[in-house]
């Protein structure tokens, strides 16, 4: 599911380089690089799953104040939004892992 996630990455780009040396660019760079953490967190032996669900989140709370901000259009921005959430649904999302989260998210 990696590739997912850098295919979503490469969408953003491609929208960011749209629109050279802007706001709309650097911010969305932003979400791409938050993406491609979450994947070398994923990539990582053993996986770092805690990591790689901040990186989903931090993308996707980037993403949320950039179509806030007026620089990508609502619909669009919801398409992606939708990808991202569903990306790190399938990364994190069985139930192995989701013990193993929630076994660290535990107060120790």
């Amino acid at each position: 599911m990696p590739d997912a996630t850098e295919d979503v990455a490469d969408e953003i780009l491609e929208i960011a380089n749209s629109n050279p040396g802007s706001e709309q660019q650097d911010k969305l760079e932003d979400v791409a690089g938050k993406l491609a953490d979450a994947v070398e967190e994923l990539e990582k032996s053993p996986p770092n799953y805690q990591a790689a669900l901040g990186a989903y989140e931090g993308a996707a709370a980037d993403f949320v104040a950039a179509r806030d901000d007026g620089l990508i259009g609502v619909a669009e921005a919801n398409a992606l939004l939708n990808q991202i959430a569903e990306l790190r649904s399938g990364e994190l999302g069985s139930g192995d892992r989701n013990r193993h989260l929630d076994a660290r998210q535990q107060p120790g």
